[in-house]
């Protein structure tokens, strides 16, 4: 496993933020709107609907749009109407062509020989099949895949990803969210991604609406590419943050300058060498306290060095890391659902990416992903506090030689019931060196440290 720099700081920002419980559901009406743009997704009487279980029959639709066969199928219902097996979608009338088009080109099959269930509701499963089937992979035998292992697949695929799936509680919402991401997908062809094939093959028309998303998925393409340059398992960087802590009251102020080296191989964490090094600012009233800070990581121990005491102590990369999995934290890959907007701008010979995160969805994962401890950890259940998270937006700045800089605005707020704490962070992360070029600077010596790792006993 490979860590890019965005996927440390998005790491750090959910390990963050799991002290708390969120709240708020997703909210992919970005999305849903650039489908409903396109063409691909009709709204209901009550707009998009996105807070339900999407349908077998809406499923049925959407993989026909995608295939760019809607018109095919309209056609061929004029000839197969009278000869249409399913008599159970009288209620859902406008399904039967789609549902007729995709039974016969052997994509989907009814639940018995005269029913198809339109109104069931489509699990996350179904969904991925069907993408897996718009980006041209076969579930038939000897084929891509199987309907029992499409989950698996279209993670692989990037179809499918933590923030665009909730398979215990899969919506309308995120059945929206995985048909915008299998349009950014390259298609098993070789094209570059499904919108661009369906826009070639006159399915979705060429006009403003699929230019300004195709170009989306161009930035956003060109963004994860310097990501995956930058999957080193070594970086040092220059990190200055300042985080403001606030309770309607009082307001606490905190400012960071630190100068960080790790040197790291992935597949062996026990190898893992790192120096931080700076100072931490703190104003609470007129009161100003400013503490240097050092700590180093060699052999699995860590030496920390802060206000003139010295400690040292155990450290498990390792184990941290398989709790991080054991409560499905993935921070692999990139999800364009994930973004609301993204701009492109060129300064100084440079290129400015800016990134707006959808706030809502952000809320949603850490809820998820403090749902799953606290099933292992019942005793934190009435102390979990809901944490709403306000702006997550992103700047990232890349020359020629890759990443320069990025900048991190972030805001969010703490609610346990009696009280609210609201707290921004702005972090300005300048790259000094990746890969072989990092060197990790250790002292002389460690003698004087103090050993605390029995002290809690």
């Amino acid at each position: 496993m490979k860590f890019s720099i965005k996927k440390l700081l998005v790491s750090g920002l959910l390990a963050g933020a799991m002290t708390w419980c969120a709240a708020g559901a997703a909210n992919f009406e970005n999305a849903a709107q650039s489908l409903s743009d396109l063409g691909l997704l009709t709204g209901t009487q009550s707009g998009f609907d996105l807070d339900r279980a999407s349908t077998r029959g809406e499923a049925a639709a959407m993989l026909v749009r995608l295939l760019g066969k809607e018109a095919e199928a309209n056609e061929a219902w004029k000839t197969d109407a009278d000869s249409f097996a399913f008599t159970d979608m009288e209620d859902a009338a406008w399904a039967k062509p789609y549902v007729n088009w995709l039974v016969k080109n052997g994509l989907a099959a009814g639940t018995t020989e005269t029913t198809f269930a339109p109104r069931d509701n489509c699990s996350a499963q179904m969904a991925a099949t069907f993408l897996l089937r718009a980006l041209g992979y076969s579930d038939a035998e000897g084929g891509d895949f199987t309907y029992f292992t499409a989950m698996d697949f279209a993670r692989e695929k990037g179809v499918v990803d933590l923030f665009n799936c909730d398979e215990k509680n899969f919506q309308r919402d995120h059945l929206v969210a995985m048909c915008y991401t299998a349009l950014s997908r390259q298609p098993k062809g070789g094209e570059g991604d499904l919108l661009s094939k369906l826009v070639t093959e006159g399915a979705v028309a060429d006009n403003d609406a699929s230019k300004a998303v195709r170009q989306t998925f161009e930035d956003f393409r060109a963004l994860f590419a310097v990501s995956e340059s930058l999957q080193s398992d070594s970086i040092a960087m220059k990190m200055n943050a300042d985080i403001e802590v606030g309770d309607g009251e009082e307001t606490v102020k905190m400012g960071m300058l630190q100068d960080i080296s790790v040197k790291m191989d992935a597949t062996k964490f026990e190898t893992l060498e790192m120096a931080v090094s700076g100072s931490v600012n703190v104003v609470a009233g007129e009161e100003t306290i400013s503490v240097p800070n050092t700590m180093y990581f060699k052999d699995g121990m860590a030496y920390i060095e802060s206000d003139g005491s010295k400690m040292k102590m155990p450290m498990d990369f390792e184990q941290a890391m398989k709790q991080v999995n054991a409560v499905n934290v993935d921070v692999s890959g990139e999800s364009i659902a994930v973004i609301e907007s993204l701009k492109k701008s060129a300064a100084d010979g440079k290129t400015v990416y800016e990134i707006t995160y959808n706030e809502k969805l952000m809320s949603s994962v850490v809820e998820r992903m403090m749902g799953a401890m606290l099933e292992t950890m019942p005793d934190l259940n009435d102390t979990a506090a809901q944490v709403t998270i306000d702006k997550v937006a992103v700047s990232e700045t890349v020359s020629d030689k890759g990443l320069d800089s990025m900048e991190l605005d972030m805001t969010f707020s703490f609610n346990d019931g009696d009280s609210k704490m609201t707290m921004s962070m702005k972090m300005h992360m300048d790259i000094i060196a990746t890969g072989d070029a990092v060197q990790v600077e250790f002292p002389a010596s460690f003698d004087g440290y103090e050993d605390i790792s029995n002290a809690a006993a």
